[in-house]
């Protein structure tokens, strides 16, 4: 009986650090994982003014990417979308083993147009998938409920998508993969050097957007604050 009750507290003191053996494995694993600009999560920790800067760097290439696409299309106006340079917590299908909404986030932006005509035939797709394939950029294309997409792979962390809808709007969308970062410590910073005035932009030609905040830029509006007065705001309207 003795040797049982032994035998059985051996086993439980085994198991036990077999489990704990394994989560530490998963955690040293998780920490090798490279995010969407090849970084482990060590590389790319820094201070948050750095981390800071390095969205900013993010934000400016992704209006890069998305500038050229729309010269593919169109140099006329078109019509805004996400504001693109506020980081959101968390992780998207792109994110690795370890990623969470305290430590990596991602970025998203896209503009519209109205195409003469556009509604959303397949063939529309054409002049993008042209452009992917001159830069040799991984090409895939799909239907979804409302139309066509084409999504290409940048290879530096972005991945840029034309969507056409039958109701003839059409959407130049880029969206990161998931980055290592101090993500709600980022969402405060960016947000609070934003002047509240910038988060309404006007239709505007291929290359005009927002300025994204420098660190130096004063800390002008609180977040939480914001979101008090949008709440009081709407509960006028009810």
């Amino acid at each position: 009986m003795k040797q049982d009750k032994s035998r059985s507290a051996l086993l439980a003191v085994l198991s036990f650090f077999a489990v704990l053996i394994g989560l530490m494995a998963c955690g040293v694993a998780a920490e090798s994982e490279r995010d969407g600009a090849g970084m482990t999560r060590q590389e790319a920790t820094a201070s948050i003014e750095d981390e800071f800067k390095r969205v900013g760097e993010r934000y400016d290439r992704m209006i890069e990417l998305l500038t050229e696409a729309q010269l593919q299309i169109s140099d006329g106006e078109w019509k805004p979308g996400m504001l693109g340079m506020v980081p959101r917590p968390g992780r998207n299908k792109w994110a690795v083993r370890g990623m969470g909404l305290e430590n990596s986030y991602y970025m998203e932006l896209f503009k519209s147009t109205f195409p003469p005509g556009g509604v959303g035939e397949k063939k529309d797709l054409d002049p993008m998938l042209e452009y992917f394939a001159a830069k040799g950029w991984p090409t895939e294309v799909y239907e979804w409920s409302t139309g066509w997409a084409a999504r290409a792979d940048t290879g530096e962390g972005f991945m840029l998508s034309w969507q056409i809808q039958q109701n003839g709007k059409y959407n130049i969308d880029i969206i990161s993969k998931t980055f290592w970062g101090s993500s709600k410590s980022l969402l405060r910073e960016v947000v609070a050097r934003i002047p509240p005035a910038q988060s309404d932009f006007d239709d505007a030609p291929p290359g005009v957007a927002p300025k994204f905040p420098d660190w130096n830029d004063p800390d002008i509006y609180d977040p939480v604050e914001q979101v008090a007065r949008q709440q009081a705001e709407l509960s006028k309207q009810h």
